[in-house]
Parts: structure tokens; C-alpha cells; sequence
């Protein structure tokens, strides 16, 4: 069953982890000059980078801090 309270939740939290308003000026800055279709591949190439970072940490995250803070837990 489609939980629309997880997903605005999901949504929202993915939205300001991304930053889309904050980062644009940076992606302009950093592609202006270049073709339209170099402009479209950068875009692509830093979604699908951030959207594995964001997944590995997603998947794997609790597992590290879990294995990496036990030493640290009295």
C-alpha cells in the first residue's frame, strides 16, 4: 500500500539533503560556456553520482556506524 506520509516525508528529506535551489548557481557557474548536450551529461553524470552515494549510505549506513561505534559505547 502507497504510504503518502513516508513519501512526502522521503521527499522532503531528499529534497534538502539535494539542495536543488542552493546548488544551481554552482552547476551554471561551473558549466557555463559549454554545449548544451556536455551541459545535459554533467547533470546526468552528478545525479546519478549523488543518487549512489545517497544509496550506499542508505543501504550500508546503519551497518558502519553501528560497527564502527561499538568500540566507542561503554
Amino acid at each position: 500500500m502507497f504510504d503518502i506520509t513516508l513519501f512526502g516525508s522521503v521527499f522532503v528529506t531528499l529534497f534538502v539533503i539535494m539542495d536543488p535551489p542552493g546548488i544551481t548557481p554552482i552547476f551554471l557557474a561551473l558549466t557555463s560556456g559549454r554545449a548544451a548536450k556536455v551541459q545535459r551529461r554533467m547533470a546526468l553524470q552528478a545525479v546519478a553520482v549523488a543518487f549512489g552515494v545517497i544509496a550506499v549510505f542508505g543501504l550500508c549506513g546503519h551497518r558502519s556506524s553501528t560497527t564502527c561505534m561499538s568500540p566507542c559505547r561503554p
